[in-house]
């Protein structure tokens, strides 16, 4: 995976590589911020631009590690009326994570490339680019690019990329910023949370935003299976139908250092480095209409025989996007004029990914058995106002009654959050 860091990250961007980030970040062991003091509302800053609000919403499974879910907010606002940046995001009781997920300006833009690898090393690498879900490697394939052909590798990214988002991107100068999560708190989003209900986003650089999700919510994790581990064969990818999916995206890739070689694969008809992970609906409508993205009644893709032989670690990942969540004020008008400008728009982005090797299966006891295991937690984790929490592992019944009994008491490190501790008035 060091080889795909460091180049297809500095050829893609955010690319795929965010979304095999994400999935280690949320499958690891992570605190809950301690009982939330109460808030003030944040008077409404009247907007000299729309504040915008984004929510990107996925679940994520494979690995053997079962399902995961993951919620990253971003605000962004004009004019900051205050420093630190200040907001917050009122969320509804079916979530089960508290009162509200605080909002917290980055210390430095999150979209940066990583560290710099040498000109040479750089040059001497070359990529192979398979497509299609053929049994075989169709005629034309692999196209071939050295690093040094800079062009070639903008035409097969640029073509099908898009420009999704500037979630990792610093707003300019005078806007306020905040995201979730973030180091000052961070809790687990539950297996059995739901976006539901009604929402409120306010804060020192923010017009009040409130809106309510009733259609839309976390999508389900993806159930995947990749025959039986025979590079020398084709690879069967096949799922189980993800309900409310608008398509499917399959990216696999593995490396050789000594080569010095990477080989990329999509399940799209034509040669790309791929898509990017979070991406607007109607994009993604777009590219199934032209064969980029798979048919939403698809579950089923071959990755083409012997392509990965010689290879290190192939990787596998496989993606669904549900439609997105959109909402502003003033609500927009059928027929918007000219320069039409709201106070602030919402836009949820939905989606649902696999992470996993050929031969990997995600059976539906292991899916059942991760929800099951953790549901007595995640409620008496929520009803204890957020306490930290740890994972149980193997642990018996008792032990796991004795650390929730040490968390209700108070214990673990205190979290930070520097919020004024007066009543909070009802935002609906």
């Amino acid at each position: 995976m060091s080889v795909f860091d460091s180049k297809a990250k500095k050829l893609c961007g955010a690319f795929f590589l965010a979304a095999v980030s994400l999935f280690s970040f949320m499958a690891s062991p992570s605190p809950a911020a301690q009982a939330q003091p109460d808030i003030a509302i944040s008077p409404a800053v009247p907007p000299k631009d729309t504040a915008r609000y984004v929510m990107m919403v996925s679940t994520s499974s494979g690995m053997g590690m079962g399902a995961n879910r993951m919620l990253m907010l971003d605000a962004r606002g004009l004019p900051a009326t205050a420093t630190p940046n200040l907001a917050w995001h009122m969320i509804p009781e079916a979530m089960r994570m508290g009162k509200y997920l605080p909002l917290i300006r980055p210390e430095r833009s999150m979209g940066g490339t990583g560290g710099e690898t040498s000109t040479s090393e750089r040059e001497d690498w070359t990529t192979k680019i398979y497509w299609s879900c053929a049994k075989e490697v169709p005629k034309g394939q692999p196209i071939v690019i050295s690093t040094k052909d800079q062009s070639k590798q903008s035409q097969l990214f640029d073509a099908y990329s898009g420009n999704t988002l500037n979630f990792w991107k610093e707003p300019p100068n005078g806007w306020g910023w905040g995201q979730w999560p973030n180091k000052e708190y961070y809790v687990q989003v539950p297996m059995n949370g739901s976006l539901k209900g009604d929402h409120f986003v306010h804060g020192n650089y923010l017009p009040h935003i409130k809106f309510g999700v009733a259609q839309h919510d976390f999508l389900s994790a993806l159930k995947v299976k990749t025959g039986d581990g025979n590079l020398n064969a084709f690879i069967p990818v096949t799922w189980e139908s993800v309900p409310g999916a608008i398509g499917y995206f399959i990216y696999a890739m593995a490396s050789n250092e000594s080569k010095r070689e990477m080989v990329i694969w999509t399940s799209s008809q034509k040669a790309t480095y791929g898509i990017q992970s979070y991406e607007h609906s109607s994009r993604i409508k777009e590219l199934v209409k032209i064969g980029v993205v798979l048919k939403p009644d698809v579950q089923a893709c071959n990755i083409p025989a012997g392509i990965f032989v010689g290879y290190e670690h192939p990787m596998i990942m496989v993606y669904a996007w549900g439609n997105d969540y959109w909402n502003s004020y003033p609500p927009k008008p059928a027929n918007p004029p000219k320069g039409w400008k709201p106070d602030w728009t919402v836009n949820g982005l939905f989606l649902s990914q696999w992470n996993g090797v050929p031969g990997a299966q995600t059976s539906d006891a292991s899916q059942s058995s991760y929800q099951e295991t953790d549901a007595e937690d995640e409620e008496a984790a929520a009803d204890s106002a957020s306490q930290p929490q740890k994972s149980t592992g193997g642990k018996s019944a008792e032990e796991k009654k004795q650390n929730q009994e040490k968390k209700d008491s108070g214990g673990g490190p205190t979290i930070n959050i520097n919020l004024p501790s007066i009543s909070i008035p009802k935002p609906f």
